[in-house]
């Protein structure tokens, strides 16, 4: 697969890879997301970030949702990643955020990820940007 193809050759060249993961997109379902969690995972990059599909205005997605009546506020200020506003056959808001917080959790909370980032704690100035992560990271979940 051309993802896990990219992944290993990055690593390879000694570079830190991080996954950049939508959910909320048509025809995605809770199964499909915990597939993609699991996905992710398993490719062991170094970093992740879980997202929320936003239709932006002039997009394919954003007609499209207008047309089959998915947008489910027209608060502008919520048209950002961190806020599923798509309510798509299948796969409402609620399960966006649910999957969201899940992939942080999972993919986060392991062992192996918890010891990598330890380690890269190697002075008072890391340590400080560690805890401001450790504070972030919290409001995600």
């Amino acid at each position: 697969m051309q993802i896990r193809r990219a992944v290993r050759e990055t690593r390879e060249a000694g570079l830190e890879v991080t996954a950049h993961v939508l959910f909320g997109l048509p025809g995605e379902t809770v199964d499909t997301a915990g597939r993609t969690i699991e996905f992710v995972k398993d490719l062991d990059v170094q970093f992740a970030q879980f997202y929320c599909a936003v239709p932006w205005p002039s997009t394919r997605i954003y007609k499209e949702a207008l047309q089959k009546g998915w947008l489910t506020i027209r608060d502008w200020s919520l048209f950002e990643q961190n806020h599923s506003i798509l309510d798509i056959e299948g796969f409402s808001p609620a399960d966006v955020m649910d999957a969201r917080s899940r992939a942080f959790r999972s993919f986060y909370l392991r062992p192996k990820v918890l010891l990598r980032t330890a380690a890269r704690v190697r002075s008072v100035r890391a340590l400080r940007h560690f805890v401001s992560m450790l504070k972030e990271f919290a409001s995600w979940i």
